[in-house]
């Protein structure tokens, strides 16, 4: 177990390093073409899948979190066969905003929201990198919880909760300023500090589910890009009719006004990417420390960007990037499964927690229930499965434990006649009747079987 820690340590550690230098070279792209032009082609063949690993090695940091730690919002299956025709509606909306909204009016109101939100995604790319170069990992910080459900009882609300150092002030100030000068000039290299900040932080905040989840996704968004791009007009049309940063700008010229630039959408690096980062975790878990997985589909996913790059420019036509993309990834995975005969182990892979490991987990971080002062506290995000039962007449409470069980209404009820029959049984003292009082009201917990010490096999047969 030592050994196996000390290698996850120095695994980690490689990893930073590589990241410090990767950011250096993402910075340098955006600062040596504003001097010398790089071939647009070669440019945008360096900076996307130096996004992609960026941001699987980040993804694969955060998965290294502790459970309460991580941010990550995996994709479910239903997500994922949901996702194209979602986005295939949103598209289409977009598609009429711009054809129909005055082109300063619309400028406007993309300005002010993608300038609120690459500020706060530019500074989640940058915070970690910053401290960990400056060494300021131990510096004071500031923690305050907001209270913004006011709407909800005291006990339902959950609180915004701000934790930040001077550093992290310091470093928000500079990230909203590259964030209000991209709403007001546009610059090409604005919109691509927005615009990787946004792909880094999709990588590595997404994570898919399992294999198949992936590869339903992908297929799924294959079609969809090939049906909008080549069906239509209405991918070309948004993407060259919406001034937002959701796109990597590759300049073609330098000196002249407006910049002549050649783009990449932010969907063509984050779907295959997302993928690609799933098959670095699959490394991990099966202890591979060459990961062949993700060397195959990182490789692939630099083969199919070539190769769509060479098709549109011998056609001279905008291709649908994951046309080729799609197929040179899930190609890459399988053929390198194959090779080492883990095919099943690759197809059976999955990062959704099995349901009693997420109770538990659930249980952990959800609320705790005080027993006798009633209060409430809030431990993590969770909403909690403990729930106040406020629904009796004579307002006892009914503590309901953290398995999740039910409990039983009719009971309930039947207990609640009782309590008030106990408190209005009248007693015969001295010839007249009086009314029994209770010194102190009695305090319910659930029944037998529902507290947890019920044996596994009737949790299973409630399940």
């Amino acid at each position: 177990h030592a050994s196996c820690a000390q290698m996850a340590a120095s695994e980690v550690t490689v990893s930073k390093d590589s990241l410090a230098a990767a950011y250096l070279l993402l910075f340098a792209l955006q600062i040596v073409p504003q001097f010398m032009l790089i071939h647009h082609y070669l440019h945008l063949l360096i900076v996307a899948p130096l996004l992609v690993w960026i941001g699987c090695q980040r993804a694969l940091l955060e998965a290294q979190k502790a459970p309460g730690e991580s941010q990550v919002e995996t994709v479910s299956k239903k997500d994922a066969m949901q996702f194209p025709l979602i986005g295939s509606a949103m598209l289409f909306g977009l598609y009429i905003v711009v054809k129909l909204v005055k082109k300063e009016y619309l400028d406007v109101l993309i300005s002010v929201y993608f300038s609120v939100i690459g500020s706060f995604c530019t500074f989640g790319c940058l915070q970690g990198p910053v401290t960990s170069a400056l060494g300021a990992e131990g510096m004071s910080r500031w923690k305050r919880d907001f209270h913004w459900q006011l709407w909800k009882k005291a006990e339902d609300r959950e609180p915004i909760s701000i934790s930040c150092s001077l550093l992290d002030v310091a470093l928000y100030a500079v990230c909203a300023t590259f964030a209000v000068l991209y709403g007001v000039y546009k610059k090409w290299w604005l919109n691509n500090i927005l615009g990787c900040a946004f792909s880094v932080q999709g990588i590595e905040m997404l994570s898919l589910g399992s294999f198949l989840i992936g590869v339903i996704l992908l297929c799924g968004l294959f079609v969809y890009d090939v049906f909008w791009v080549f069906g239509t007009e209405v991918m070309v049309s948004v993407a060259k009719g919406l001034n937002a940063p959701v796109k990597i700008l590759f300049p073609k010229a330098i000196g002249v006004t407006p910049v002549p630039c050649s783009m990449l959408g932010l969907g063509d690096i984050v779907i295959p990417g997302i993928f690609v980062a799933l098959m670095l975790r699959f490394d991990a878990k099966q202890g591979l420390a060459h990961t062949p997985y993700f060397n195959a589909n990182f490789v692939a996913y630099i083969a199919g960007l070539a190769t769509t790059v060479a098709i549109m420019h011998l056609f001279d036509a905008a291709q649908p990037a994951l046309l080729y993309l799609v197929p040179a990834c899930i190609g890459a995975a399988l053929l390198t499964a194959a090779y080492r005969a883990e095919l099943n182990d690759l197809l059976k892979f999955s990062e959704e927690k099995p349901a009693q490991e997420a109770a538990a987990e659930q249980k952990k971080s959800d609320d705790t229930v005080g027993g006798g002062s009633g209060t409430r506290e809030q431990n993590g995000r969770g909403h909690g499965r403990h729930r106040w039962a406020h629904g009796l007449t004579m307002g006892y409470r009914v503590t309901v434990d953290a398995t999740g069980y039910g409990v039983d209404q009719t009971q309930l009820r039947s207990r609640d006649r009782e309590a008030r029959w106990a408190r209005g049984t009248r007693t015969a003292t001295g010839g007249r009747a009086e009314r029994q009082h209770t010194t102190s009201r009695p305090h319910w917990h659930c029944p037998p079987g529902l507290d947890g010490s019920v044996a596994a096999s009737q949790r299973d047969a409630a399940s």
